[in-house]
């Protein structure tokens, strides 16, 4: 389940399915859906100051007229910082959250 709160008015909504982020620290990739098509892109992260950068994000091509995939990716390019459990992982934009994830069962 994917929790979402507005950041400098950026309001967002996915009627088709939410977004899903698979990030591989050690690799420093992330990959994914956006609510329509497939993602693909980079990471950088430092786990003492607990900052992360999403850059270099790219996706597949398929036409969803509801999605705003661009808005998506463009409010991930201005995460900065992080927080994470056992159950639970927070993208933050400067202090304040901006997405939270629970951990999946590992179904896909």
């Amino acid at each position: 389940m994917t929790k979402w709160k507005d950041v400098d008015d950026l309001k967002i909504s996915f009627p088709i399915g939410v977004p899903i982020f698979k990030i591989d620290a050690e690799q420093g990739t992330v990959s994914g859906f956006n609510g329509c098509n497939q993602l693909n892109g980079k990471l950088r992260h430092t786990r003492e100051t607990a900052t992360l950068q999403f850059y270099s994000i790219v996706s597949t091509r398929m036409f969803c007229n509801t999605v705003p995939e661009m808005e998506l990716t463009n409010a991930i390019t201005r995460i900065n910082k992080y927080t994470v459990t056992n159950e639970k992982l927070v993208f933050l934009v400067n202090d304040e959250v901006f997405m939270t994830f629970e951990r999946s069962n590992g179904i896909d």
